[in-house]
């Protein structure tokens, strides 16, 4: 089942029939921010997991879906903005929201006269005046 806070994930030991659960923390399902758990993972999807710890009196077990230890988070390829660059900061554009987060709005823009587009951060501040 999966919770506001990460995902429980059944675990059955190498060559053995113990199974047990496991928690999955939202920051443990992927390198990089996971804002919704749902977007990630489903009830009944089939994973792969390893395992950070046991607390065998506590009856708990910390999961990770993450690259190992000390991995750096995979690399997002720089965007393209060059048909972004000449337009006036008095000049609006429409968009759409593409996520919220407690600091602001991740917003999806398309260039004028082009089909290109970028995600932009709209800061909680710039959100209106007199904030």
């Amino acid at each position: 089942r999966t919770a506001p806070f990460g995902a429980f994930v059944t675990v059955t030991a190498p060559d053995s029939d113990a199974a047990a659960d496991g928690l999955v923390h939202i920051t443990a399902i992927k390198d990089g921010f996971v804002e919704d758990v749902n977007d990630e993972v489903s009830e009944g999807d089939e994973v792969q997991v390893r395992i950070q710890s046991v607390d065998v009196f506590g009856g708990k077990m910390s999961l990770t879906m993450k690259s190992e230890d000390g991995a750096p988070a995979a690399a997002r390829a720089p965007a393209d903005l060059s048909a972004f660059e000449g337009i006036p900061s008095d000049q609006w554009l429409t968009g759409k929201v593409a996520r919220t987060a407690p600091f602001g709005a991740f917003v999806t823009v398309t260039a004028p006269d082009s089909d290109a587009t970028a995600d932009g951060l709209v800061h909680i501040t710039a959100i209106k005046d007199g904030f």
